[in-house]
């Protein structure tokens, strides 16, 4: 569960919000708040103000995905993923067959979410936000969180490919470290699923991937 927020401008924190109590009103740190005492003061999950309203308006919804998602859940998989194998760390694993977050607004799925339960972890196998910018990709990982902390689960898990620098970023942004370079998966992987792309996002060839975790 979120318990602070932080305003970020040009890079520095300068407030920083607990979550607000059951009046619903907010305390705020109206004094500019440093990386070193953010650390001290607020050994907690933190979360940007820019997708503060996102995630915490009131139509965006995460709930666990039931079977009558599940043939939706397929039809992404094959439109985003060319189908439900997925390849990770030179293994295939069938999202199609995991138990998956499903995100709504509005009576609408804007995003899906396929996990692996591990025996100490979870990891997130494939995400995808139908509405960038909106928060749902983040809410996404605050539920797999959630999972895994229920699980007692010591990281949350995921991989992404060296081309997807976007992801990269977004994941690092909220608190992921990079765990391992898996150099030539991709390419091995082409193999057994030749639809994978030779070239992948900004014209940068996909050939690696990219293991990232965050403790909880």
């Amino acid at each position: 569960m979120l318990t602070s927020i932080a305003c970020r401008a040009n890079g520095n924190i300068n407030a920083v919000w607990s979550l607000p109590p059951s009046d619903g009103s907010w305390h705020s740190f109206l004094q500019p708040v440093g990386n070193t005492l953010l650390g001290r003061e607020l050994g907690r999950k933190l979360i940007y103000l820019d997708v503060l309203f996102s995630i915490w308006m009131p139509s965006l919804l995460v709930r666990e995905g039931l079977e009558v998602d599940r043939e939706w859940a397929m039809d992404v998989l094959v439109r985003e993923w060319h189908g439900p194998l997925i390849e990770r760390a030179d293994e295939f694993v069938d999202a199609g067959l995991l138990p998956f977050l499903v995100a709504e607004s509005e009576g609408s799925r804007v995003g899906l979410a396929t996990l692996l339960l591990g025996p100490d972890y979870v990891e997130i196998i494939t995400l995808n936000s139908f509405s960038e910018g909106n928060g749902i990709g983040t809410a996404l990982i605050e539920s797999a969180a959630d999972i895994a902390r229920s699980r007692g689960a010591v990281d949350l898990r995921l991989f992404t490919t060296n081309d997807n620098i976007h992801a990269i970023g977004f994941y690092q942004r909220r608190g992921f470290h990079l765990h391992a370079l898996h150099r030539d998966t991709m390419t091995r992987a082409r193999v057994l699923k030749p639809e994978i792309p030779y070239v992948g996002r900004s014209g940068i060839v996909m050939r690696d991937e990219l293991e990232l975790r965050i403790r909880i």
